[in-house]
């Protein structure tokens, strides 16, 4: 079979040896063809049942023939090089391969017609004037060496038939390859064809299935995808939402957004796999491609129109507010929360609503895009406010009761502590510590105007003399003011509710009876008088101290046994004298009560010329009766 192409079309004919040659007018030859393949279809049927010997005679012509089949896919490699330079010859490609088809039944009765000539006519091969004349272009093609091959196959056409008769049952072979050479051609055709019309016809066009930006472009051209863009691009609209519900709309003719060809389509095309047609057409496969940035916007129409938006306005517009720390009505702190409020930051509300554009999405949220909105700086999370919040909670929440000494209790609690913590301008609230120090001395200071009572007389219910009011130590209560404000200090800070009495640096109780066991010494009657759990268990005559030398005087006062000792030389101040007692029972400095042996009388007014040097002189019975059943502590009440 042999293809070739003139002014962008193909025609088919049968040379004279059996194959395919270039004629110049295509129509008529088609015509010819396409008649000769309807009726000759039959009549090679009957050809070849009546000339089957002639078959087998004419091996060479058909060996003849497959060389020109070979000379035939040579044409139809020429006439692919010639598609590839003429992309109109797509459409000629196909009728020239129906063209093959039924050239080829012609090719074989035409083929069996003259082997049935060359067997009636003569032993040899000959040709007639006219089949002679059909092959002159081909024989002047072919030169010398066709000439040869036509001698060779004459000087052997008695062995070829000698051959066929000895084997007739190779005509049926040679009929199968004819007919496969035949299945070939219409193939190979076929495949041009296929290839022919996918690369001619989609050369400037997407093959079916090609999806670009969402556009079925198949069959389309680029220039009808970019056109489809464009108008699409011409009726864009963007939704813009804002936090508060509020939406405004935007087209493109505002911020002259247009579509800009970058080429993409173009490109996509080259790139494309156009032998792929049939899988596009056929098997329903898709390719999607994006044209890319392929829009331009005029940034700063962008601005100006968002900015005019009534969103932007300053009274529509509200700061956020920070989470924040509030003294609650139960004296308590509670954390109100933070408010976001619509403050809207220009920047990357223009940047979100231009990529936006440029992607081609039909709204943007501006509450979704990061940064649109000023935002809180201190959230109700924040571990800091938290932690401040606990503080001052457990601070707010300590209780401090003190025992007072009449009985009551005095309580310190968040009814109070809500006075002491700091509460700022910006109503930011705090602990100040050196504030809450200054509460607790003022604190203590108050308690102690409550609590302290001291004394330095006290009321004695004397044996003879009645009711006295005596000069004594100090006694009473007095708080500690700076050890209580710290303690104080302690137990706020760190959260510590106790019930206790304040701290005293002083606090001692008087009772008028002395706890019911005391030694009584009257000077004015110089007796002495010892009482044992209230009731008076001895009583004996003393001498004092001198009382017309003041400095022998005995000293008067509630004072008690600091010590007890046996045996002693008491001595005086200046060594003026040195006397033993059995008993010494000291009250006051170098003062106190012991046997006088040196005595044989007491009471009256010795004291008055002869008394002792400020001591209190008994007898040995009444000092051992004393060091017996009084011991160190107990009171000695002197007036």
């Amino acid at each position: 079979m042999d293809i070739t192409k003139k002014e962008g079309e193909f025609e088919v004919i049968l040379s004279e040896e059996g194959f395919f040659d270039p004629v110049t007018d295509e129509s008529d030859g088609a015509e010819e063809n396409s008649e000769a393949a309807d009726g000759n279809s039959a009549e090679n049927s009957e050809a070849a049942a009546e000339n089957s010997e002639a078959a087998a005679e004419n091996a060479e012509a058909a060996a003849e023939n497959a060389e020109a089949a070979d000379e035939n896919a040579e044409v139809e490699a020429e006439i692919a090089e010639a598609a590839d330079e003429n992309s109109e010859a797509a459409d000629g490609n196909s009728e020239a391969a129906d063209g093959n088809s039924e050239a080829a039944d012609e090719n074989s009765e035409v083929t069996d017609g003259i082997a049935a000539e060359e067997n009636s006519e003569s032993p040899g091969i000959s040709f007639t004037e006219s089949e002679e004349a059909s092959g002159e272009e081909m024989r002047g093609s072919t030169g010398q060496a066709e000439s040869d091959r036509t001698g060779d196959a004459l000087t052997n056409t008695g062995a070829v038939e000698s051959d066929a008769q000895e084997q007739p049952g190779k005509k049926k072979s040679r009929k199968g390859l004819i007919a496969a050479l035949v299945f070939l051609g219409i193939l190979a055709g076929g495949i041009a064809a296929y290839l022919g019309y996918g690369y001619y016809h989609y050369e400037n066009r997407f093959i079916e299935g090609t999806i670009i930006n969402g556009i079925d472009a198949g069959e389309m051209t680029p220039e009808e995808v970019e056109a489809i863009l464009k108008d699409k691009v011409e009726d864009y609209e963007i939704k813009i939402s804002f936090r508060d519900g509020s939406s405004q709309t935007v087209k493109a003719d505002q911020i002259d957004f247009l579509y800009v060809s970058d080429q993409t389509t173009k490109k996509i095309i080259e790139d494309q796999e156009w032998v792929r047609w049939g899988a596009g057409r056929l098997l329903g496969e898709t390719w999607e491609y994006t044209a890319g940035e392929a829009f331009k916007v005029d940034e700063e129409k962008i601005k100006n129109t968002v900015l005019a938006f009534p969103e932007f306005r300053e009274e529509s517009q509200t700061a956020p507010t920070n989470a924040y720390l509030q003294l609650a009505e139960d004296n308590t702190i509670r954390i109100v929360p933070e408010t976001q409020g619509n403050l809207l930051i220009a920047d990357p509300v223009t940047e979100a609503v231009k990529a936006a554009v440029l992607r081609e999405e039909d709204s943007v949220n501006i509450a979704d895009v990061a940064g649109a909105y000023a935002v809180p700086q201190v959230y109700s999370t924040d571990q800091g406010l938290l932690d401040q919040q606990s503080m001052l909670n457990s601070f707010l929440g300590t209780t401090v009761t003190y025992n007072m000494p009449d009985g009551t209790q005095k309580v310190l609690d968040r009814g109070m502590l809500k006075d002491w913590i700091t509460i700022e301008e910006n109503g930011f609230i705090t602990l100040d510590e050196e504030r809450v120090k200054e509460n607790c001395d003022n604190y203590a200071a108050q308690t102690a105007s409550e609590t302290d009572m001291l004394r330095s007389t006290r009321i004695f219910n004397s044996t003879n003399r009645g009711q006295l009011e005596l000069s004594c130590d100090t006694w009473g209560r007095r708080l500690d003011q700076e050890a209580e404000s710290a303690q104080l200090l302690s137990d706020l800070l760190t959260g510590t509710s106790e019930t206790r009495e304040p701290i005293y640096s002083m606090n001692i109780t008087v009772d008028d009876t002395f706890g019911g066991s005391y030694i009584e010494v009257d000077l004015a009657n110089q007796h002495v008088y010892c009482y044992m759990d209230g009731s008076l268990f001895f009583d004996a005559p003393c001498v004092s101290g001198t009382n017309s030398v003041p400095s022998r005087r005995t000293v008067t006062g509630v004072f008690e046994i600091y010590m007890k000792e046996r045996n002693r030389i008491l001595r005086g101040a200046n060594q003026e004298y040195a006397s033993f007692v059995d008993f010494w029972m000291p009250f006051y400095e170098g003062y106190g009560l012991h046997n006088a042996p040196w005595r044989g009388e007491f009471g009256g007014d010795i004291y008055e010329y002869s008394g002792s040097h400020g001591c209190v002189n008994l007898s040995y019975g009444a000092a051992e009766t004393i060091w017996d059943n009084y011991a160190v502590g107990t009171p000695v009440i002197v007036f």
